[in-house]
């Protein structure tokens, strides 16, 4: 079957310098940009085969596909990778050589096969076009082959066919093959179809390389005519002829007060030459408390009329992660009539863990930098113990690219997906990180102004704050937070920390917001894309870099001497599954209470496979074990049973529930220490029940998962049944029962099902490989994916 064939491979992937994590990033960057690229040139991408190759990827699309793919596809790329490549250091940068052909392909459990691929690979790979992008500075290079030249490129004026030379290209073995090789300009993002038939604008910077009349006159002269054309009725008092076109943004709280005054400086340089206003921009914070799906609830885009955040026309997010996100629920059907698309980043931040000067040297982190994977240990590290703040990743970009970079280190894996958040082991190391987070979701700059005032045996000042740059910057200018905070005359000095292998990126993109059924203002499009403009100008990007952002470049101010002047950065898309991601924080940040439950029975004085000691060794090494799944703010008690062990009672509370401080832990450990068999039968029914009723009578958290976790020989012959210990479960809150059993069967009488409809599980183990099996499993069912 005949189809078009479209090769890319990066070149110099496997260059030495390149690391693997380097290459990661080129992988997926490179994807987005073809994703972005195809759908700007109206390419529908699931139309389309995909196979990626490591250091490219072939792709075969419908043959009614190839008219877009010579163009506009190829400015667009262009201008995605250049995008990219603004935003990495070089050796994460892509400049990518491309093959299109047209021919004959089969299609096999393999994939595609077929001489005109064959083809297609050794355009991509000639010499020639090699030579060509070497020696250009475009990031692309495109080669067609003869057939595709003369019957596709040279049919249209829309395909630039006089940007073409002609090569031959001398594959290694084989017949000479005659292409067209062209290295394409980027191509900005399309001005909405309404505003082209009025009037063409200046190329993207034109204003921000005008002096400020002259940009003035030419920006109030387009803006004029665009009005003049567009609108009626009589002239404006005061001798202006029409009304200004209105902008409504909508900016992060962290940006709104630079972005107000970016705005005026915009009306200002925009007035006509007669000194009237063409353009008024509205500038609003986001009104809402709350991530993105959680403001769609509350009204945003969709809410009262004349409202800015329900009506705005632009949207200023700290990262793209929150337009990814947006536009998700949009497809989902969230806001009908709504779309979005973003002109490209006007500013830059990342994301810093800024800790006080004396917390610091304490760690050893005089060198400004730190390992995402090094941070759970900071508590045992420090003298006094070491705390953490950070931001909801439900609701700031700032806590979403935090968490993202901290789980991938925790777990080292590439991607954060439903399979790496679930495998065994992930959900108690997870809990754990979450639990080093002491400070909870509080607003970071409420955090620092209590800090400025701390004293210094504070828990404040040693924690560590993980905050965008700009806020930390903030900070340590004290001005700024003058009238947010009042005055402090012992403010610790706040110490900005840079992650190894790049700081988290925050791109502050330009997001432009479409209402598909309602009509659109030209004026109201033409001073959207000129504010855009404007800010990637020189004074609006010299406003943001002394408001505490980077420009587009990466560069800063350079006023701070601990701010390094371009640090390494790291982008986050790609990285994560962002419903399974936020699931799992759900989950494993639950704190919970925990009664362990221990045989003492003549029955765990039988000795225990692959142990050289005793069943109740055994259970006493995995207690020593289960301490791993418990968290700073988790509760931890123990028990003991066995008939008869307390009198009339057949158990024994020998360890309140308590966190597991230093204190606690001792206790713990002496406890366990001092645990002997008895002379008795089992009483594990009754025991489970007794550890049940004492955590129901002490009120907790309702969020705070309760469970006891009790392991036994798994026989009860002279206990209630296992039909009375249900109903006992059933009769009050909720209780996650776990239990392992040493005996070979001793779920299968009845405690399997029990404990499965208390949300827990049965175990049966026969060695200590299989009790950590089962420990995983338990830390899966407390803060892992719930069991369908």
């Amino acid at each position: 079957m005949d189809q078009t064939i479209f090769i890319v491979d990066v070149q110099g992937f496997s260059s030495p310098e390149r690391t693997a994590d380097d290459q990661e990033e080129i992988r997926r960057g490179l994807e987005r940009a073809l994703r972005t690229a195809f759908a700007d040139s109206g390419l529908d991408w699931d139309a389309c085969h995909y196979e990626d190759r490591g250091d490219g990827c072939l792709m075969v699309l419908p043959h009614e596909h190839r008219e877009r793919l010579i163009s506009p596809l190829p400015g667009h790329l262009a201008r995605e990778l250049r995008e990219h490549n603004a935003r990495h250091r070089p050796e994460a940068q892509i400049r990518l050589r491309a093959a299109v052909h047209f021919g004959d392909v089969r299609r096999d459990d393999r994939g595609y096969s077929g001489q005109a691929i064959i083809t297609t690979r050794r355009m991509v790979d000639a010499e020639e076009l090699k030579t060509a992008l070497d020696g250009s500075s475009s990031p692309l290079a495109v080669i067609v082959s003869d057939w595709t030249f003369e019957n596709v490129v040279r049919k249209s004026p829309d395909h630039h066919h006089h940007d073409y030379r002609w090569v031959t290209v001398s594959p290694k073995s084989g017949e000479p093959i005659g292409a067209w090789i062209r290295l394409p300009a980027p191509l900005r993002r399309s001005a909405p179809p309404s505003t082209r038939t009025f009037a063409r604008m200046p190329s993207v910077g034109t204003f921000a390389r005008m002096p400020s009349a002259r940009s003035a006159a030419a920006l109030g002269a387009v803006l004029f005519l665009v009005l003049t054309l567009t609108a009626g009725g009589d002239a404006l008092p005061g001798g202006c002829p029409r009304p200004p076109a209105e902008i409504r943004v909508l900016a992060s709280a962290e940006k709104e007060r630079v972005i107000r005054t970016v705005a005026r400086d915009f009306e200002q340089v925009s007035r006509d030459a007669g000194g009237c206003p063409t353009v008024h921009v509205r500038v609003a914070s986001v009104p809402f408390a709350g991530a993105v799906d959680a403001s769609l609830d509350q009204g945003w885009l969709d809410g009262e009329q004349g409202e800015v955040s329900a009506e705005a026309d632009v949207w200023l997010p700290d990262s793209g992660l929150e337009v990814a996100r947006l536009r998700r629920l949009l497809e989902d059907g969230r806001a009908p009539g709504i779309s979005v698309h973003s002109l490209g980043s006007v500013a830059q931040s990342v994301v810093v863990a800024a800790v006080p000067r004396q917390m610091a040297d304490a760690l050893g982190l005089d060198g400004g930098a730190y390992r995402w994977e090094d941070m759970p240990d900071w508590p045992q590290r420090h003298p006094g113990g070491a705390f953490f703040a950070r931001p909801s990743p439900r609701s700031s970009s700032v806590g979403l690219a935090a968490t993202v970079a901290l789980y991938r280190a925790t777990l080292h894996v590439g991607a954060l997906t439903a399979e790496t958040l679930g495998e065994a082991g992930a959900p108690e190391r997870l809990h754990a990180v979450e639990h080093i987070m002491t400070q909870g979701d509080e607003d970071p700059m409420r955090l620092l102004c209590a800090l400025r005032n701390a004293p210094p045996d504070s828990e404040l000042r040693r924690t560590a704050f993980l905050i965008s740059e700009k806020t930390v910057l903030d900070y340590r200018s004290q001005e700024s937070l003058a009238d947010r905070c009042g005055p402090s005359s012992i403010a610790p000095e706040l110490v900005p920390l840079y992650a190894e292998g790049g700081a988290p990126l925050l791109d502050h993109p330009f997001v432009v917001i479409d209402r598909t059924e309602l009509p659109r203002s030209p004026a109201r499009s033409v001073a959207v894309e000129e504010f855009y403009r404007y800010l990637l100008g020189d004074q609006a990007q010299q406003r943001l870099r002394q408001a505490g952002y980077r420009d587009t470049a990466g560069v800063g101010s350079g006023q701070d001497p601990l701010v390094p002047y371009r640090p390494a950065v790291r982008e986050q898309y790609g990285l994560f599954d962002d419903p399974a991601l936020l699931d799992a924080w759900d989950r494993v940040r639950r704190s919970a209470r925990v009664l362990l439950a221990i045989d003492q029975s003549r029955t765990m004085s039988e000795p225990f496979p692959y142990h050289k000691g005793t069943r109740l060794a055994a259970a006493v090494d995995a207690l020593g074990l289960s301490l791993r799944l418990v968290g700073a703010r988790d509760e931890i008690g123990l028990l003991g049973f066995a008939a008869g062990l307390d009198g009339g009672r057949d158990h024994r509370l020998l360890l309140p529930l308590g966190r597991p401080a230093a204190g606690h832990r001792g206790d713990m450990d002496r406890a366990l220490r001092g645990l002997r068999v008895l002379d008795a039968a089992p009483a594990l029914h009754d025991a489970i029940g007794a550890a049940v009723d004492r955590l129901r009578a002490d009120d907790g958290d309702p969020d705070t998962t309760d469970a006891v976790i009790a392991i036994a020989d798994g026989t009860d012959p002279d206990g209630p049944s296992t039909a009375a210990l249900a109903d006992r479960l059933a009769a009050g809150d909720p209780v996650r029962v776990f239990v392992i059993a040493f005996r070979a069967g001793g779920c299968t009488a009845g405690l399997d099902e029990v404990t499965r409809d208390s949300g827990g599980e049965c175990y049966e183990v026969d060695g200590m490989t299989g009790m950590r099996r089962a420990l995983d499993g338990i830390a899966a069912g407390l803060w892992g994916v719930p069991r369908p």
